[in-house]
């Protein structure tokens, strides 16, 4: 059954997952434990939920002296809005865009992100796709490649160190099985690709921030500095919920290269709120007008959802 499978897989993990490449700092709930994120929320006197965080630079964003609260980078963020890809879910309720765009400015102030004004011109153009990425039943694998929708629930999870090796052995698996051949597909992935692989078959919440040097933008050039990929699986949560959550659980990697995917621990609130603190302004800056912008933002969030583009106005 699938329980027990994901149990073997958590107790051999216990063995072999490796700690954070950079430590979360010291007043950040985390969890260590490779089982945390198999139970999405725990219940009890202090609910919580687990999500993995996927944080890593470019080779231009290596280059890029990270900030501080002191030595603030300035910025103006585009939201994407929210996207519902695979398999619809009733009952969904996600939060406002206002109120995940809130969430979204105190994770980047706690890390020394502010919102660019005439005075401090932005360095940093933020795009930002947030929703639920839900298996697709009607999905349709195209010759020797995933299907979007699961490639773009790889990648979610995975990150860049396991996802190569995540898709190779998914293929080879359709591809044993459409010729009723044996393949003992475990034997092929690592511990951690193994349960990495697990939670991509998950229906997830997630959020997704990229990070673009704003002057090269002006010359149409997309220079990616970095991307946080953040989620959770949707069970035992509800989304209004969990969305703010995952930000404050990624926000500490907002701009840093974590050699793994991160398992970290949110505290929610008794009634399974995470705790934002007091509602601020989002910030007056626009980000730019542009075609090419519009046209960059767009093709990104189809990638990362495994969606259609949305038809853009010109």
């Amino acid at each position: 059954m699938k329980t027990s499978y994901r149990l073997t897989l958590a107790l051999a993990a216990l063995c072999s997952m490796r700690l954070a490449a950079e430590p979360i700092p010291a007043d950040q709930p985390h969890s260590n434990d490779p089982t945390a994120q198999l139970l999405p929320l725990s219940f009890g006197k202090n609910p919580r939920l687990d999500l993995v965080v996927v944080a890593e630079t470019t080779a231009d964003g290596a280059k890029v002296t990270r900030p501080a609260p002191q030595q603030p980078a300035y910025y103006v963020a585009l939201d994407e809005g929210y996207r519902e890809a695979g398999d619809p879910i009733a009952n969904e309720k996600p939060p406002t865009a206002a109120e995940v765009a809130r969430a979204l400015r105190q994770a980047l102030a706690a890390g020394g992100y502010q919102p660019a004004t005439a005075q401090t011109p932005p360095t940093l153009l933020l795009v930002y796709h947030w929703g639920s990425l839900n298996r697709d039943s009607l999905a349709i694998r195209r010759g020797m490649d995933l299907d979007p929708n699961l490639k773009a629930r790889v990648a979610l999870v995975a990150g860049r160190r396991y996802e190569r090796e995540i898709d190779d052995e998914i293929i080879q698996h359709q591809l044993a099985r459409e010729m009723r051949t044996s393949f003992p597909a475990a034997r092929f992935l690592t511990i951690q690709a193994q349960q990495l692989r697990e939670l991509a078959q998950d229906n997830r919440y997630f959020v997704i921030v990229s990070a673009y040097d704003y002057a090269a933008l002006g010359r149409h050039e997309a220079r990616l500095l970095w991307r946080t990929k953040m989620s959770a699986s949707n069970a035992g949560v509800a989304m209004y919920a969990a969305l703010p959550a995952l930000l404050q659980g990624g926000g500490p990697y907002f701009g840093r290269d974590a050699d793994e995917p991160q398992f970290v621990r949110v505290p929610l609130g008794p009634e399974g709120k995470v705790e934002t603190g007091a509602p601020d302004s989002i910030g007056a800056t626009r980000p730019p007008d542009d075609p090419f912008v519009r046209d960059l933002a767009e093709k990104e969030g189809a990638e990362v959802t495994g969606m259609r583009p949305r038809p853009t106005s010109k």
